[in-house]
C-alpha cells in the first residue's frame, strides 16, 4: 500500500498540497504510515492483557521520544522536515518495540472465526478513523494556502504549528490512555453475572 501510495500520489501531489514538496516531505509521510502500521500491536495486547503499566510507558514513551525530537529538529531549522524525520524516527524504534513484543509471543495462529467478529466491530470504524484523520491533518494543508508567505517560511509555520500541536498533545494523550485502560475492565465486567446488562 505504501509503494502504491508513493505510485498514485506522486503525480497528484503537487496539485493536492502545492505548497509542499513530495520529496523529501511527502515520501516521509509515506515512509511514517509504514512504520507505524504496527506500532498499535503492543499496545492493544498491553491493553488486553491488563499490563496497564507498560501500555502508559510503551504510549508515554513514544510520545517523549517524538517530542523531544521534534523539537531538536525544529529548533535546530528543520521546520516541517524536521517534525516528520522525528516522527519516522520514532515510528521506526516503536516498529523495534513490536517486533520484540510479537516475537516474543511464540507462534502466532489465526483464528478465522475472531478475525470475522473483529471485522465486523472494526470495519464500520474505518470511515470514521479516515475522516478524523483527514480533519487533524486538514489545517497543516490549509496553513500554507490561507498566509501569504513564501514557500519556505510558510513549510517553517507549519513546522511551528505541528510543534505546538504535538506539546497539546498532552490532554489528548491523558484523556485517551485512561479511556484506553478503562475499556478493558469495562468489557471485562460486563461478561460476569452481576455485570451491568
Amino acid at each position: 500500500l505504501s509503494i502504491l501510495a508513493v505510485v498514485v500520489l506522486g503525480p497528484l501531489f503537487g496539485f493536492l498540497f502545492p505548497a509542499v514538496p513530495f520529496v523529501p516531505l511527502g515520501i516521509l509521510g509515506i515512509a511514517i504510515a509504514l512504520a507505524a502500521a504496527a506500532q498499535f500491536v503492543p499496545a492493544t495486547l498491553f491493553r488486553a492483557t491488563g499490563q496497564a503499566g507498560r501500555f502508559v510507558l510503551y504510549n508515554f514513551g513514544g510520545f517523549l521520544l517524538v517530542s523531544v525530537l521534534t523539537v531538536i529538529l525544529v529548533v535546530a531549522g528543520f521546520g516541517v522536515g524536521g517534525v516528520l524525520t522525528a516522527q519516522l524516527i520514532g515510528a521506526v524504534l516503536l516498529f523495534a518495540v513490536a517486533v520484540i513484543v510479537v516475537a516474543r509471543l511464540g507462534a502466532i495462529r489465526l483464528d478465522s472465526g475472531i478475525i470475522r467478529e473483529a471485522l465486523q466491530v472494526g470495519l464500520p470504524l474505518v470511515p470514521h478513523a479516515i475522516s478524523g484523520w483527514a480533519l487533524r491533518l486538514s489545517d497543516r494543508w490549509l496553513i500554507p494556502l490561507l498566509i501569504a508567505l513564501p514557500q519556505v517560511q510558510a513549510l517553517a509555520a507549519v513546522g511551528a504549528y505541528s510543534l505546538g500541536y504535538q506539546l497539546g498533545y498532552v490532554v489528548s494523550l491523558v484523556v485517551t490512555s485512561v479511556n484506553a485502560a478503562w475499556s478493558p475492565w469495562f468489557f471485562r465486567f460486563g461478561r460476569e453475572d452481576w455485570g451491568p446488562a
